[in-house]
């Protein structure tokens, strides 16, 4: 319950972490509540497992401090963080600056990737779904409101955690609940501003596994090391990017 429960919500804290008591509870300094809080919980679509996606505070002057939340809703809100209801005070319900509805995606539970284009300076957001991954361009009108441009998108297969490195776009698709049943399992190197995808490499079968790059290795684990069933079995794979 908003004011009470923050059980379908995002919070904001003091940086001091105090927290102020009203009758024998404690409330947060800010708060996001969904206005269809109550049947999204009772539908298991809670919006945190998307994560937030922090934006750069230069896009808006209006609204310097934006983040990007994708849902198992299948939606996808900016949220102002310095303001998250845009009432002042936690406990509220709604107030998301943009809300854009991707059922074509369905559930959003993996985390996205924030990218800054060097050619054109224009801001990127990269979000993983139950049936793949799309690229939205963030876009804000003279009056500093933003929203999300999809420019791209790839529907091809569950696909877990991204990250971009070095200008290119990382994703691993085949993973989540149905794995063994998924016709493809690969690490994909894409285009982030285009979505084509440059380079594959085949990978077996995983579950919440997501690829990671360190020292210009890319690496990615699978089988029952990628969480798929249980037991030690599975492999770790390493590539080196030419």
């Amino acid at each position: 319950m908003p004011g009470q429960v923050y059980r379908q919500s995002w919070v904001a804290l003091p940086p001091d972490g105090s927290t102020t008591m009203h009758n024998g509870g404690g409330f947060p300094a800010d708060s996001y509540t969904p206005t269809n809080w109550a049947a999204s919980v009772k539908s298991d679509q809670d919006i945190g497992s998307g994560g937030m996606l922090i934006l750069p505070t230069t896009l808006s002057k209006k609204f310097p401090n934006l983040g990007v939340n994708p849902g198992k809703d299948a939606k996808i809100r900016i949220l102002n963080l310095a303001n998250l209801s845009g009432k002042g005070a936690p406990g509220n319900l709604g107030g998301e600056l943009s809300l854009f509805s991707f059922p074509q995606m369905s559930e959003m539970r993996a985390s996205g990737a924030v990218w800054t284009n060097p050619a054109d300076k224009s801001v990127w957001v990269f979000i993983p779904g139950n049936n793949g991954l799309a690229g939205f361009q963030v876009v804000v009108d003279s009056a500093g409101n933003p929203s999300l441009k999809m420019k791209w998108s790839m529907f091809n297969g569950w696909t877990t955690s991204v990250f971009v490195a070095n200008g290119v776009l990382y994703a691993a698709n085949g993973g989540g609940e149905h794995t063994t049943t998924l016709k493809l399992h690969q690490m994909q190197a894409i285009n982030p501003t285009t979505g084509k995808v440059v380079w594959t490499s085949n990978i077996g079968v995983h579950h919440w596994s997501s690829p990671i790059m360190a020292n210009g290795i890319l690496y990615m684990v699978d089988g029952n090391s990628g969480g798929f069933s249980s037991g030690t079995s599975g492999d770790l794979i390493a590539w080196s990017m030419g």
